[in-house]
């Protein structure tokens, strides 16, 4: 029997570790032949991050991870640069804190894959890292963000900090309306949407399908899968169960 995941976000370390997961795959390939740059918006816990972990292991080419999984078929396989920002680990207490937090992020992914960023202006970072992925490997670069928003919904009852926070993050993506040429895919997720209309005022070709009904079921659990995926867990729980019950009596 299964483990239940419960609170796990890394999908290398669900598979790698033998843990129930509910197929979610089916949506990769409709999502990046499609679109290339999308923002969802959903409640916390909604499996975001999760989805976020499954599209970073699907472009970096780990296909084994996705053995028996219905996107494990897909003949257009590769492995590409990939650059991940997660807001939930990143410290926006000021903006100033917040832009050397992202920044450290960026220098630390620049690392990772051997390239350097070269500008000293912090806001520029992304885009310079786009062109500095791009021209080592020669192939276009993968762009995903988890809780796009949270530097901002985070004060709400700050106004002051949380437009601070925005303008920051404004900075930050405004730069990557000129590399649509570099750019492979870009995933946005968040909880709200109205943060679409003021970071992004520079990124016009986003589509939003968070009421798409295609997507529906992208995130969370349809009665569908939650009868075929736990059924057989909660049977044999439910037995277990009853066995021990019969013992004490």
């Amino acid at each position: 029997m299964k483990k239940l995941p419960l609170g796990i976000q890394d999908f290398a370390k669900l598979r790698d570790e033998g843990f129930m997961y509910v197929d979610k795959t089916s949506f990769i390939k409709p999502l990046i032949e499609n679109y290339s740059f999308v923002s969802i918006t959903r409640p916390r816990r909604f499996g975001k991050s999760l989805f976020i972990s499954t599209l970073d292991e699907f472009f970096r080419g780990n296909k084994e991870l996705f053995k028996e999984l219905d996107i494990y078929d897909y003949p257009k396989w590769d492995s590409l640069p990939v650059i991940r920002i997660d807001f939930s680990t990143t410290d926006n207490s000021t903006p100033g804190v917040l832009e050397d937090s992202i920044s450290e992020k960026l220098l630390s992914i620049a690392a990772d894959y051997g390239v350097e960023i070269d500008t000293s202006i912090k806001s520029l970072y992304l885009s310079d890292l786009v062109d500095s992925l791009y021209e080592k490997f020669n192939k276009r670069v993968v762009i995903l963000i988890d809780e796009y928003d949270k530097p901002i919904t985070d004060h709400f009852t700050d106004p002051e900090k949380a437009n601070a926070n925005r303008d920051v993050l404004r900075n930050l993506y405004s730069p990557i309306k000129g590399l649509d040429s570099k750019i492979r895919f870009m995933f946005f997720t968040g909880v709200s949407k109205f943060a679409k209309l003021s970071l992004f005022s520079g990124l016009n070709q986003i589509s939003d399908i968070t009421l798409d009904s295609k997507f529906t079921t992208l995130f969370g659990y349809s009665q569908n899968e939650l009868e075929s995926s736990f059924d057989d867990h909660i049977n044999r729980s439910a037995k277990k169960f009853a066995v021990e019950q019969e013992k004490l009596l």
